[in-house]
């Protein structure tokens, strides 16, 4: 697989490479901030810098699983924009989490922890879901089975 597929959602994904990619990705956001956290630790005086970094790092992250997602939905025959319904649940979700936003609403910590996680469980499983569903055979207005358009 093209490194320059990470960073453009056109084209298609097959679920193999699909599954390969999202693992990874996913895997490099988690170590990426325990390093970030180590080097802030290590080095007090750039903790900024180190914030910094992570945002990036998650920016970058989070923009690679958007144009992967938009491949592998563009395998089973669907436009990127499907991601939006479930990727929003999960920006509100975040939203509700905030303590200034759950106080108004009157939910208690717990309680907006808790739509934090149904709204990343919605998401993940929008991400497996997709994992599973099956190529449409043949080529499309996306391009060719697993690959770039035509």
């Amino acid at each position: 697989m093209k490194l320059t597929r990470l960073f453009w959602g056109r084209g298609r994904m097959g679920r193999g490479a699909y599954a390969a990619t999202m693992i990874c990705l996913l895997a490099a956001g988690w170590l990426a901030h325990p390093l970030w956290v180590a080097i802030a630790r290590t080095v007090p005086a750039s903790m900024g810098y180190a914030a910094v970094g992570m945002l990036a790092i998650d920016v970058a992250i989070l923009w690679m699983i958007v144009c992967v997602v938009a491949q592998r939905l563009h395998d089973v025959g669907r436009g990127g924009w499907w991601q939006l319904a479930p990727l929003g649940v999960l920006i509100l979700g975040a939203g509700l989490a905030q303590p200034a936003w759950a106080s108004r609403l009157g939910l208690t910590e717990v309680q907006a922890e808790q739509v934090l996680g149904l709204a990343a469980l919605v998401y993940l499983g929008f991400l497996v879901a997709l994992g599973c569903v099956r190529t449409r055979p043949g080529g499309d207005r996306f391009g060719q089975p697993g690959g770039h358009p035509s």
